[in-house]
């Protein structure tokens, strides 16, 4: 993949060579509103699409294959001014794996502190040690986490640049406009401990380096391979849920395998379904640990014949 041996090329040379990261679809949903112009939520669906499609996050080339795919659902559901909102955002990022046309979800998230001020034409001004806007700085923050996820999945702890730089947007936020907007700080969230400051503390802790390795392993060692031999493929992704079993042991409540789960839950169902009765025991025992509350769901493979 272009990316890869670029990779090698850029520490060759010194001429870059930039391209889009994200293909972006982003829909806004006002039932509720009455005060705002209609045509502003219009224009700030095109300002949203623009900022992930249009603007260039990293030195690598992503080649029209490769690019993320990303959906963002915007719900307002408050208006505080004719300006001034307050809502959730459902974010669900996906790359493809080798040899096939199947897509991964990386992320399928809702974030549910999404305030921020909007005009009719007004830039979306992200600065990642500054504070422009706040909607410029959560959209920031999840360009540079979902980046990280995409790295993670392609080579051993390769996010670790972009996950830096989702915490250094964070701690670029101080105390006083974090009490204005929820989300970067340890407390004040619509979620206890599921905010946008608890995606990067749990990502970067040492505590979670096994889910790190099984991350990677999970895409690279096995889906990646799955067409080309899916048993050895099962196999892998078997030793990849034992060592993210071993972080929700050590790490228990840790954000990250509730993230995993609500990605990768019907997809690895889906895996094993079709898997020898051992190893859908296995993969039973196994989620039922790392996501307790749908332990029936994880069960339920059992009578797929």
């Amino acid at each position: 993949m272009v990316r890869f041996g670029y990779m090698l090329l850029f520490l060759l040379t010194s001429n870059f060579v930039f391209g889009q990261e994200f293909i972006a679809t982003v829909n806004i949903n006002t039932p509720r509103l009455q005060k705002a112009d209609p045509s502003l939520f219009v224009d700030l669906e095109r300002s949203v699409e623009a900022f992930f499609n249009d603007m260039v996050w990293t030195e690598y080339t992503y080649a029209p294959e490769e690019r993320i795919n990303l959906t963002i659902n915007l719900n307002i559901n408050e208006e505080v001014t004719n300006t001034s909102f307050k809502g959730e955002m459902q974010i669900q990022a996906t790359r493809p794996t080798y040899n096939s046309n199947y897509e991964t979800v990386l992320l399928s998230h809702n974030d549910r502190d999404v305030v921020f001020n909007y005009d009719l034409n007004q830039p979306l001004q992200f600065t990642e040690f500054g504070f422009g806007d706040n909607l410029s700085q959560i959209l920031g923050f999840y360009v540079y986490y979902i980046l990280g996820l995409d790295g993670d999945s392609f080579s051993l702890n390769g996010g670790d640049l972009y996950y830096q730089k989702a915490q250094d947007v964070i701690n670029s936020i101080g105390p006083d406009i974090s009490a204005a907007f929820p989300g970067w700080a340890p407390t004040g969230s619509a979620q206890r401990n599921r905010s946008r400051y608890w995606m990067a503390e749990n990502i970067l802790s040492p505590r979670i380096k096994n889910y790190r390795q099984a991350y990677y392993d999970y895409h690279r060692q096995a889906l990646d391979i799955m067409y080309n031999n899916p048993d050895a493929a099962k196999s892998i992704l078997i030793n990849a849920l034992t060592e993210i079993r071993i972080v929700a042991q050590s790490y228990p409540n840790c954000m990250l395998l509730q993230m995993f789960s609500s990605a990768k839950s019907n997809e690895l169902i889906e895996i094993f379904s079709l898997a020898e009765l051992e190893q859908k025991r296995e993969f039973i025992r196994l989620m039922s640990k790392i996501d307790p509350v749908n332990s029936s769901k994880y069960r339920s493979i059992n009578s797929i014949k």
